[in-house]
């Protein structure tokens, strides 16, 4: 009976869990629709260039140091967390004095305007902090209060800012958004700071550890390095894009990039947030038969999910660009129906990468990053001299697709290792 119980708390947790990510969803999904109804393409597509430059600005302000503190926080009980928490803060305000003063560059050379740079400095370090701690959280095994503070990042502020672009005409404008952007991420910072003050971790105040922390930068930056190569590709499209075909129409990809990764978002949610945690217990006990399980799980799942997506999608796509009547967006729905399938490449890619992960197959990892933005970018200026329009696009579907099949060739004969 207890584990029937525990059975069902699980799937309630999970429901609860899948349910705020889904508005939070709905909420990003009305976002696109609302900017691009409301904005003209060129304003849109100022919009990604922020969005995305923050995304990436992100890694050096952390250098994945969480691929090393998450797993020995699992592993350490709550005398110690406080001091590892404090020794982790303590080298982020050294990467944000080594950082920060670099990013003025993207507005000393007008890839963004002057006007934002306060937006963009502050929201920074809010979605660095919000992205730490929501990755502890996970990793914690506190996915609603992670859920919750996501929501209030990024679901309930677009929930004010629809109506009030609709009513208030002086409101349509990237300020009022990157305003309400920025109280929705000092709200789901609260929220964290709450959540991991009531987890009753001691020992803040032992001192910093650096010991600690020299040896997780040796083990993160090696991720460091493979992230920031593979998440430049989300930034760095953007930016091809934008000088392959110009401003107006990189409104039009972002907002259709931005529709289809909803789908990683989706996926991050109901699946991989809940499966690689049991994927790491299950290789750390060298449980290999439960392993195996949660990866054939994985792989289910994204299928039957990817699949409900792409019905949805393809169904509403035309009536959703009907509704906002911008010739922009109609003329150029085909780039939606590619990047949809560089996103499910990306997705399936996610499997072997979260088997190899939990394995500490890091070395593996960190190749295929590596070599994922250098044949984006050969890809996306090579297919340019056929079509600057899909160039970009069609490079991600390559990029993904061989990264996927990397990955899991990796996974298998790591797999054929661990049978021998």
């Amino acid at each position: 009976m207890t584990i029937h119980k525990l059975t069902n708390n699980e799937y309630i947790v999970r429901l609860l869990n899948v349910g705020l990510r889904g508005v939070t969803l709905l909420c990003k999904f009305s976002l696109f629709f609302v900017l691009a109804f409301y904005l003209a393409p060129e304003e849109v597509g100022l919009y990604g260039l922020i969005v995305a430059s923050i995304a990436y600005g992100i890694y050096p302000l952390g250098l994945e140091f969480y691929t090393y503190s998450t797993r020995e926080l699992i592993k350490s009980d709550k005398s110690t967390c406080g001091r590892y928490l404090a020794s982790q803060i303590g080298l982020y305000v050294v990467l944000y004095l080594i950082f920060l003063p670099i990013f003025l560059f993207l507005f000393y050379f007008n890839f963004l305007p002057w006007y934002v740079a306060v937006y963009f400095y502050v929201l920074l370090i809010l979605e660095h902090a919000n992205q730490e701690m929501m990755r502890l959280l996970i990793a914690l095994s506190h996915q609603i209060a992670a859920s919750v503070a996501l929501f209030l990042r990024q679901g309930l502020w677009v929930l004010i800012v629809i109506p009030v672009m609709y009513l208030y005409p002086d409101y349509r404008s990237i300020d009022f958004i990157l305003s309400l952007w920025v109280l929705g991420s000092i709200g789901a910072a609260a929220v964290s700071f709450v959540t991991f003050y009531n987890l009753g971790f001691k020992g803040w105040l032992s001192g910093f550890d650096w010991l600690w922390i020299k040896k997780g930068v040796l083990v993160s930056l090696p991720f460091f390095i493979s992230t920031l190569s593979l998440s430049a590709i989300a930034t760095f499209d953007r930016y091809l894009f934008d000088f392959f075909v110009g401003r107006d129409v990189l409104g039009a990809y972002v907002f259709y990039i931005g529709l289809a990764a909803s789908l990683i978002s989706f996926l991050d949610a109901a699946v991989f947030s809940f499966i690689y945690p049991k994927m790491i217990a299950a290789y750390a006990k060298e449980d290999l038969i439960s392993f195996n399980s949660q990866v054939k799980k994985m792989f289910y799942q994204i299928l039957t999910l990817s699949f409900i997506f792409f019905a949805a999608s393809f169904l509403l796509i035309d009536l959703i660009v009907g509704w906002i009547d911008k010739p922009i967006y109609s003329e150029h729905i085909f780039i939606f129906y590619i990047v949809v399938i560089a996103m499910f490449l990306q997705a399936l890619s996610y499997i072997p990468h979260y088997a190899l992960y939990a394995q500490g197959c890091d070395n593996t990892i960190v190749m295929s990053h590596g070599l994922s933005v250098v044949i984006f970018m050969v890809s996306a200026f090579s297919l340019s001299y056929i079509s600057e329009l899909y160039a970009v696009p069609v490079a991600l579907c390559i990029t993904y697709f061989l990264v996927l099949v990397w990955k899991t060739s990796a996974y298998y004969k790591r797999r054929l290792f661990l049978a021998s």
